[in-house]
């Protein structure tokens, strides 16, 4: 699994109008959707927030899939916008263990990999590894996300 969210995206809406935000999302999608193959799921879970499962694919891959996408937002030529801006994105990533009951713990720790990312700069992938769960405050902001309704 792969989360990831477009990085300052507040600044370009607000910076541009939610015009240009929405173009810019869209401009997103239509950069990574080629390279989603088919059995895998991606969606935009909120705001500028994705998903990615890839249920028949290991870390590995993950983290492959999560360099493309990445590479390929960094890329967008903004100018067609009417703006001139760069789109960055941050991308957390994790494997299902034997020990998941539910998609709850794979979220959890992908999004703890992705809090990661964004704590030490930006534009760039994490995959999730316990050494993680020492960062108290990604597992305070993993603790705060998983307990909402």
């Amino acid at each position: 699994m792969i989360l990831f969210d477009l990085d300052h995206f507040k600044l370009i809406n607000d910076s541009y109008g939610h015009g240009t935000g929405d173009w810019a999302l869209k401009k997103v999608v239509e950069s990574i959707k080629p390279h989603i193959r088919n059995g895998d799921v991606f969606a935009r879970i909120g705001g500028e927030e994705f998903a990615i499962f890839l249920p028949y694919a290991n870390e590995a891959k993950g983290m492959e899939v999560a360099e493309l996408c990445r590479t390929k937002i960094e890329a967008i030529d903004t100018h067609h916008s009417g703006h001139k801006f760069v789109i960055t994105a941050s991308f957390g990533a994790s494997g299902m263990r034997q020990e998941d009951l539910s998609l709850d713990p794979l979220l959890h720790r992908a999004d703890m990999a992705l809090y990661a990312v964004k704590s030490s700069g930006r534009n760039s992938i994490c995959c999730y590894s316990d050494i993680l769960k020492s960062d108290k405050q990604a597992t305070s902001l993993g603790n705060r996300l998983v307990s909402l309704p």
